[in-house]
């Protein structure tokens, strides 16, 4: 049964063949992209789909929980075509138990269904097909947030605290992380600085300028002193000493290389994994390589057996037929002589020649 609202491309679905129904159609219609988090995928069905949109080259991008449920499907075979499988471990009590996909950045699939077989033919499920923009973005940011942080737990650093904004995640490329970290480093600039200057006494700036214009009654020609005063009593406010500004780049400086570090340990974590993926897909390669080797060896021998055996037993049948038809026409037997058939003949002709 599906609820649908006119304002948007969305529907409540809570019937488990209309919600593996929509999920199929879904992943195979998608042209670019496919996000999915799953704590638990057992089933063969959608496991295939992406097998074939991944080969033609969708990017796709899997999350699942690290359980002995998990292992029933191959998903390195996933992963040598190209696309990323992330398997997240229990933390504690705690376990990644996220439901959801989202299709091309455009539409979200969320709600109780496990892609498992369990799910599609017993459970009661229920999920929320929509469109909805702030939807699919906040998904998205969720996505990129678990990534980041399985990855950052797999190189042993510390899960990132910042969010990546899903503004930040471009169609079909990987995140560049370097506008994160400049971003944070912005925000750290604009603090330290703000604390900075946080002391001035701007009311009593402003009752300054107040006072100086109010006792020249405005004269726009004593403006500029005006300004030249104000202007340095704000100087002198700052106080700008070699010493404040000195302590305020080695803090600029410190935070300048804690981040370069973070950086570097973020992509160290991801060249890390490149190899890692492709460690895995040039193995699995290999294996098909040596399979397909093995399968090549078995059908020569299938073929030099039928040219050796099976062919020349055919050719030796059809030279014993050829020989049998030779024989047959070659052979011939003279009729026996039919004696009542000639007595008759004779008596009949004798018959004949007295009659004439």
């Amino acid at each position: 049964m599906a609820f649908e609202n006119s304002e948007l491309d969305q529907q409540v679905i809570n019937d488990n063949k209309e919600i593996y129904a929509r999920i199929s159609s879904e992943l195979t219609n998608a042209s670019s992209e496919i996000l999915v988090a799953a704590s638990w995928f057992t089933d063969n069905e959608l496991f295939d789909i992406l097998l074939l949109k991944v080969s033609t080259g969708i990017k796709v991008e899997l999350i699942i929980a690290d359980n002995q449920e998990n292992e029933k499907l191959d998903f390195s075979l996933l992963t040598a075509k190209g696309a990323v499988v992330i398997k997240i471990k229990n933390v504690g009590y705690g376990m990644m138990h996220q439901k959801y996909c989202i299709i091309d950045k455009r539409m979200a699939l969320h709600g109780s269904y496990n892609w498992s077989v369990n799910a599609r033919k017993n459970n009661h499920e229920s999920i929320i097909a929509t469109d909805h923009k702030a939807t699919v973005e906040s998904l998205i940011t969720n996505f990129y947030n678990i990534k980041a942080k399985a990855n950052a737990i797999l190189a042993g650093l510390e899960p990132p605290i910042a969010e990546i904004p899903a503004s930040l995640v471009k169609d079909n490329k990987p995140i560049d992380n370097t506008l994160v970290i400049k971003s944070e480093y912005e925000k750290v600039l604009d603090s330290m600085i703000a604390a900075e200057v946080s002391s001035f006494n701007r009311d009593g700036l402003r009752k300054q300028g107040y006072d100086r214009s109010e006792a020249n009654n405005g004269d726009h020609n004593v403006l500029n002193k005006a300004l030249d005063t104000l202007y340095n009593g704000f100087i002198n406010d700052i106080d700008v000493i070699e010493d404040k500004k000195r302590r305020l780049l080695a803090k600029i400086d410190e935070q300048k290389t804690k981040l370069q570090s973070q950086l570097k340990d973020k992509n160290d974590s991801l060249i890390g994994n490149c190899g890692t993926e492709f460690d895995v897909s040039k193995e699995n390669l290999n294996n098909k390589i040596i399979n397909l080797k093995a399968e090549i060896l078995i059908n020569q021998s299938v073929v030099n057996d039928l040219k050796q055996n099976k062919i020349q037993n055919l050719l030796k049948k059809i030279d014993e037929v050829e020989e049998a038809i030779r024989l047959s026409l070659t052979a011939f037997t003279k009729p026996g002589i039919k004696w009542l058939e000639l007595i008759t003949t004779i008596i009949f002709a004798l018959g004949l020649l007295v009659y004439l």
